[in-house]
């Protein structure tokens, strides 16, 4: 009777250990660089977004809008997180934890337009300038 009263509070005692563990795991940044990279692939789709709809207004027409986004095929788009701040109405960068620590002139994100320049035909370099 009595190890069973021990078996039961240790079980115990281990679920809220784990429980607790998992709660302040979720808290708790371990990596700051993959958190402030996964951010700027958030803030670059979000831009690359606005930025091609605002293009194909501008343009007129998707075969326009391939044909200005293939300049920019070998160099790409590069942003910073002060241009993103400026771009992006609803971003400040004070708001975000995982910037902290970083150059907002010096984190960037390079938006390469891959063929056929659709709006979803693109790849990303990222270049965080931080102290993590």
């Amino acid at each position: 009777m009595k190890t069973k009263k021990i078996i039961i509070i240790s079980i115990i005692v281990l679920l809220v250990l784990f429980i607790g563990f998992l709660v302040i795991n979720k808290f708790i940044d371990w990596n700051p660089k993959k958190t402030a990279e996964n951010k700027l692939n958030d803030l670059a789709d979000t831009f690359y977004d606005h930025y091609y709809d605002g293009k194909l207004d501008e343009l007129g027409s998707a075969e326009e809008v391939a044909k200005f986004l293939a300049e920019y095929k070998d160099l790409g788009l590069t942003i910073t997180l002060e241009d993103l701040q400026y771009y992006l109405d609803n971003f400040k960068i004070e708001d975000y934890s995982a910037f902290k620590k970083c150059n907002k002139s010096g984190t960037k994100v390079t938006v390469i337009p891959i063929e056929p320049y659709g709006k979803k035909d693109y790849s990303k370099t990222f270049t965080l300038n931080c102290d993590f």
